[in-house]
């Protein structure tokens, strides 16, 4: 291999390169879940009807507790539900 050809690879790979971190800052991310199926999808009727009943999975608290005796004390079981 020649110096010119070399040359010219390096060339051809910094193009590259520089098209690829151009278009890389056009990416945009839809976090929309409804836009990751095609319209009229069965999988996405069965989402839409799920998503009527159960609602966001995303709206919630979630706490967790614990007893150094064990979950399965009766006293630990009343204090968890009546908290």
């Amino acid at each position: 291999m020649n110096k010119k050809t070399a040359i010219l690879i390096i060339i051809i790979i910094t193009c590259v390169t520089i098209c690829a971190g151009f278009l890389s800052s056009k990416l945009t991310f839809d976090y929309d879940f409804e836009h990751f199926f095609p319209q009229n999808n069965p999988d996405l009727d069965y989402f839409l009807k799920f998503r009527k009943t159960y609602e966001n999975d995303n709206d919630y608290v979630l706490i967790a507790i614990g007893d150094k005796k064990g979950i399965f004390n009766q006293n630990f079981l009343t204090k968890a539900t009546d908290f």
